[in-house]
């Protein structure tokens, strides 16, 4: 995934401000989902 995403970059230097955008919501996208992930895997032990 990282390789086809510095492809990407390389080719777009005209559209760079679109693709870091979206790079950037991406990011925040996965670690909104890496907490999500952390808090219920904390939840379950609680309950254990």
């Amino acid at each position: 995934m990282s390789d086809s995403l510095e492809i990407s970059s390389e080719d777009s230097t005209s559209n760079h401000n679109q693709s870091d955008h979206f790079v950037r919501s991406r990011w925040s996208h996965v670690l909104a989902l890496a907490e999500q992930l952390r808090h219920n895997t904390e939840v379950q032990k609680n309950e254990q």
